[in-house]
């Protein structure tokens, strides 16, 4: 049986990988290990652009390209990057956040 078509991705422009200093198989090995899609959601958003998501280290773009590279941790959505991992984003803050909601669900009931 045929696998699934994977939905469109558009891939960044050469000078957008340089920024984050990443090449082209380096994004393709990130896409192909996040299955093709936004690796927080699972989802590709109708403009296929998937964002470089990477962690906000102090003077980032004046680290060279080797070092700015080991700062990307995936690729994500618009919705997905802006809402969950903007800056200040650490799986701390996150797993109080979901303990936080959690809590309140408990409440509610």
């Amino acid at each position: 049986m045929p696998s699934a078509p994977r939905a469109y991705v558009r891939h960044p422009q050469a000078r957008t990988l340089e920024r984050y200093g990443l090449t082209e198989a380096d994004y393709q090995r990130i896409l192909r290990r996040q299955g093709w899609a936004c690796g927080v959601c699972g989802t590709v958003p109708p403009s296929g652009v998937l964002h470089i998501e990477h962690f906000h280290a102090r003077n980032y773009w004046h680290l060279s390209a080797e070092q700015r590279k080991k700062h990307v941790r995936g690729l994500a959505c618009w919705l997905c990057n802006g809402r969950w991992l903007r800056k200040g984003a650490t799986p701390a803050v996150l797993r109080a956040a979901a303990k936080y909601l959690e809590a309140h669900e408990r409440r509610a009931k």
